[in-house]
């Protein structure tokens, strides 16, 4: 799933959303997906979360020592 995935600097991220959900199995439906960014001092996290929790959790991005 790497080709899915771009890194820049200490961030990695999903540069391709829509085929990363194809490759998933899942149905890209906005409606369906909701953002939830999680960020401290030091790290940031994003990831799609299924309304209803009906299917797993997707990793969008991920950066870490942000000093």
């Amino acid at each position: 799933m790497a080709e899915f995935f771009e890194m820049e600097d200490k961030m990695t991220f999903c540069s391709d959303i829509n085929g990363l959900l194809k490759e998933l199995g899942c149905d890209h439906d906005p409606a369906d997906w909701h953002l939830f960014i999680d960020s401290g001092k030091n790290s940031l996290k994003a990831v799609l979360l299924h309304n209803g929790n009906e299917k797993p959790s997707v990793p969008l991005a991920h950066a870490f020592d942000m000093t």
